[in-house]
């Protein structure tokens, strides 16, 4: 008898059969790897990207309304206070519901839109910003 020659190893194409099917269960295992990496890794680029927005506007939460001038909500930024336009609901301000929904009104910070009623003094300019929407109306 020849030495390492297997009598329970098949022979022929019963043998190709075998090893074609090794193949595709071994090349399914390296792409199944593969898409799990490949998720980890968008799953931690979406994560890093929500993260930063998320710093913006907690920062932005942190600055200090000023007040309310010629149609613009002044802020003060870094020391300086900036004007910002506001940017209002979609709804239609009547006399009716203007007062509940003044906190609504968004303004652009850190490039993002911020409610007013999210940031530090809305309640010192919540009346001055009432009266001057009353009058436009």
């Amino acid at each position: 008898m020849k030495k390492g020659v297997n009598k329970d190893k098949p022979k022929g194409t019963e043998y190709n059969i075998l090893k074609a099917i090794k193949k595709t269960k071994r090349f399914a295992e390296v792409k199944e790897a593969a898409r799990r990496t490949d998720k980890k890794r968008l799953n931690a680029e979406a994560r890093k990207e929500k993260d930063e927005k998320q710093a913006k506007i907690d920062a932005a939460k942190q600055l200090t309304l000023v007040g309310y001038k010629k149609g613009y909500i002044l802020v003060e930024i870094d020391g300086k206070i900036e004007k910002r336009k506001p940017f209002y609901p979609k709804l239609t301000f009547t006399k009716e519901n203007y007062k509940t929904h003044i906190g609504d009104i968004a303004i652009k910070l850190y490039g993002n839109h911020i409610r007013i009623r999210e940031i530090l003094g809305y309640e010192n300019i919540v009346k001055e910003l009432a009266f001057e929407i009353e009058g436009t109306l």
